[in-house]
């Protein structure tokens, strides 16, 4: 091939494969039966802790480091259930005055706040719903040394509470709807010294009664207030997915008129951002965790058409303007959702007709693309909770029909962000693979500076070698590979180029068919 030809191939095919810069793999299989679903992921003194089900002891609590794999934590076994108790949410664990603040589920006293030091056999906070209740405290946030959560107690019934580890104490701040009838207090976050949540002053017919409205809480004066009525009437507008954005609160709401649909609060005033099904329709998709996210001055979010079809919506906070993103096709619906910043790129969940659920990212002006395909067909991984840890997305999925949800980790892989190396190694290596998706034979076009001793291999989705060659020697100019495939199964791999010390040379992720 002539220089100017594989110069070109070799800067197209760059250009193609930016996408394809991550490595992605099994961290570890806890639960070799249904799978041990990790949830609650909650980064503290350096390390990630989560809750799984080994099947053993179900639902404890686990941690990994930088170099260790996950591992029970310390005084944690035993019959209770930690956590929810669910598999679907994932929430974070509460962090306050250097312990754990966690949900456990315990006979005879039912589902209470504990505090944990990662030592010490955990420890009640306090009985918040006496008896075999369950007081089931969630939406921690830590504000000013103190941890303010939801929990429910006879008296008051679901509202606000706060637990101060410094004076021991443990108080309940609301009572919204008056009495032991619940206020339902939920989404719980953190603006201006003033929390914000949704909650509900009663839903009947008494008059006064609002439903489900966003309230705020002052910490400085210890008072509540209902910051609107979006949905005038008994019913509640039922505020949800509320995010903090450039010091403003946006959040998804319904009204009469327009339906559900994105909405701001700027501190006085209630604007509603989207139109997104016109008329009385679900506008904005909530289910799912999937929560509108701030990215590069746009506001992401599941947008649910008058078609039904559910794709990725872009509300422009320049513009004020809303555009619909089609990741699988405008006749599709990709349902994006748990949406996380990473790499500078928009990463989130997202489907469509081939691969099923899986990990897709944008970077705010090509065309979003799939990342990696866990579980090659559909229905895909299930890829879901992306939580960023140690410069790594870690998150829930299943690779096979045998291992069921476990911990996976994508990373960066470091050849395409080539900080790491010499300039003399970016230098001297052009690397093409060709076809991609393959079949039988992948052909390696290679063109080298200097004599190589190089080896090529396929890592698989779980991180191990499927295909090693032997060591090959090569003089200075191009040269040609062909690699069988006929013993590898469908699927996607990594293709790594390494020299004979075994440093990673090149890589791109490859599509077996």
């Amino acid at each position: 091939m002539k220089p100017f030809l594989f110069s070109l191939f070799f800067l197209l095919f760059s250009n193609c494969i930016l996408a394809q810069n991550y490595t992605v793999e099994l961290v570890k299989n806890l639960n070799n039966n249904t799978g041990s679903n990790p949830r609650w992921f909650t980064e503290w003194n350096g390390a990630l802790y989560f809750f799984a089900n080994d099947g053993i002891d179900i639902h404890k609590i686990y941690s990994l480091t930088p170099t260790s794999l996950p591992v029970m934590c310390n005084n944690v076994t035993g019959n209770a259930v930690f956590g929810d108790g669910t598999v679907s949410t994932n929430d974070k664990m509460g962090i306050v005055n250097n312990k754990l603040y966690i949900p456990i589920l315990g006979n005879p006293i039912g589902r209470e706040l504990y505090s944990y030091d990662a030592v010490s056999i955990p420890t009640i906070v306090m009985d918040i719903n006496p008896g075999n209740g369950s007081g089931n405290p969630r939406f921690f946030v830590t504000h000013n040394n103190k941890l303010y959560f939801q929990a429910t107690s006879p008296t008051t019934g679901t509202e606000l509470w706060v637990h101060d580890p410094i004076a021991n104490t443990t108080t309940n701040l609301t009572d919204i709807n008056v009495g032991p009838n619940s206020s339902t207090v939920a989404n719980i976050i953190l603006l201006n010294n003033k929390l914000y949540f949704s909650a509900s002053n009663g839903n009947d017919t008494i008059p006064g009664h609002t439903g489900i409205e966003l309230y705020c809480y002052d910490i400085a004066t210890n008072t509540t207030i209902q910051i609107t009525d979006i949905y005038p009437g008994n019913i509640g507008s039922n505020p949800t997915m509320l995010s903090v954005v450039n010091n403003e609160l946006f959040f998804v709401a319904t009204d009469p008129i327009y339906g559900k649909e994105l909405y701001k609060y700027d501190g006085t005033q209630i604007t509603r951002l989207t139109d997104v099904n016109p008329g009385t329709g679900q506008g904005v998709y909530t289910s799912d965790q999937s929560c509108p996210t701030y990215f590069n001055g746009c506001i992401y979010f599941a947008a649910n058409e008058s078609n039904n079809l559910i794709n990725l919506g872009k509300y422009d906070l320049t513009t004020n303007t809303v555009s619909i993103i089609y990741c699988a096709g405008a006749i599709h619906s990709c349902i994006p959702r748990y949406f996380t910043l990473y790499d500078n790129k928009l990463f989130f969940s997202s489907t469509d007709t081939i691969s099923g659920i899986e990990i897709w990212h944008t970077n705010g002006i090509a065309a979003p693309s799939m990342v990696w395909d866990v579980n090659p067909g559909a229905p895909g991984s299930n890829a879901r909770f992306f939580t960023l840890y140690n410069n790594a997305l870690y998150f829930n999925a299943f690779n096979d029909t045998t291992s069921g949800e476990e911990l996976f980790k994508l990373s960066i892989n470091p050849i395409d962000h080539p900080s790491g190396l010499s300039d003399l190694k970016k230098n001297q290596y052009q690397v093409r693979i060709s076809p991609n998706p393959c079949h039988e034979v992948l052909t390696i076009l290679i063109n080298i500076e200097k004599e190589a001793s190089l080896v090529y291999q396929l890592i698989n989705s779980k991180g191990s070698v499927v295909l090693s060659t032997a060591i090959k020697q090569y003089s200075k100019g191009k040269h040609q590979e062909k690699i069988e495939l006929n013993n590898i199964s469908n699927g996607m791999y990594f293709f790594q180029m390494k020299d004979d010390n075994g440093h990673l040379l090149f890589s791109e992720k490859i599509i077996k068919q």
